[in-house]
């Protein structure tokens, strides 16, 4: 019998001080309801009635017991209605892995506009390089990645959430420096100028730094990585100190717009950064995970 029963049928007994009269309110037989009785004190080898001035009550112990079935009672209510909410992703948890730079980029504004509309999902954010995230993400200790293509774990998978422009940072030490061009200007020139030009980069293992690389084998130029650094931040900084030109992700240009740069961009088809949802291969992401991806998407096309 399960516990709402028992409490249900321990209350009727309580309250009628009877047992024929409480088998009669709980349309069942007397001598069924004395076996309840007597599987409960045989169970907890102790008495949980007795009978005074004619009447039946409980004794020290079926008070706690019915004490306890009470707190079990509220308890499996409270499961129950959480289950409920998880069920129809109301509640929940997000273990979302990002590259710090992307983090610092967008998630001040994703998170709380996804946290208006889902107020009990609990996000719990692991900002690490994109390498370290693809494998917490295999071994079940995340349950995705935001981060740039390509990947390298073939065990798993991707989307594309959003495509932008890539731009060349051009510092005043750069040959590539054009004092008087003040806007972001499209790289018109040959892209053989590139050839060799001291670039600071992010690890070929992550997406710029793959991006970058891949840009440069397909126009045949000669990549000369000057220094790697895990963010675009420090790289800029970098780049800033005389260390060579870097490349800029379309989201985090208007942070460098006033810098004493020149900043290049590209065609598309030439370079582009891909944003991607990073998951474990023949899983289906629960929807609360897809509505906060929504969310990142709404904020990247802004």
């Amino acid at each position: 019998m399960d516990n709402k029963r028992k409490l249900d049928y321990l209350t009727k007994i309580i309250t009628s001080k009877n047992i024929t009269k409480a088998a009669t309110e709980l349309f069942v037989s007397q001598p069924y309801l004395s076996k309840f009785i007597k599987n409960i004190e045989e169970e907890l080898e102790i008495k949980i009635f007795q009978k005074i001035n004619g009447q039946i009550n409980l004794t020290f112990a079926g008070e706690r017991y019915l004490n306890y079935l009470t707190e079990i009672d509220k308890l499996e209510q409270k499961m129950q209605s959480e289950f409920d909410l998880i069920r129809n992703n109301k509640k929940g948890k997000i273990r979302l892995g990002i590259n710090p730079a992307l983090a610092t980029a967008m998630l001040y504004k994703v998170i709380p506009q996804f946290k208006q509309t889902n107020p009990n999902i609990m996000i719990e954010l692991f900002e690490k390089n994109q390498n370290i995230s693809e494998e917490m993400l295999e071994n079940n200790q995340l349950d995705v990645v935001i981060g740039m293509s390509p990947i390298f774990n073939e065990k798993l998978s991707y989307n594309i959430i959003y495509t932008e422009n890539m731009y060349l940072f051009a510092p005043k030490s750069s040959k590539l420096y054009n004092g008087k061009i003040k806007d972001i200007t499209k790289f018109s020139k040959s892209l053989a100028l590139l050839n060799n030009e001291p670039i600071i980069l992010t690890p070929l293992q992550y997406g710029i730094g793959k991006m970058v690389e891949n840009f440069f084998k397909k126009n045949n130029l000669e990549l000369n990585t000057s220094i790697t650094t895990s963010t675009v931040p420090t790289a800029v900084n970098l780049a800033k100190s005389g260390m060579g030109c870097t490349f800029i992700p379309e989201n985090l240009i208007n942070n460098y717009l006033e810098e004493d740069a020149t900043i290049y961009s590209f065609k598309k088809t030439d370079i582009k950064a891909e944003y991607i949802a990073i998951f474990r291969k023949n899983e289906q992401l629960p929807q609360i995970t897809i509505n906060l991806l929504n969310t990142i998407l709404e904020n990247l096309k802004k």
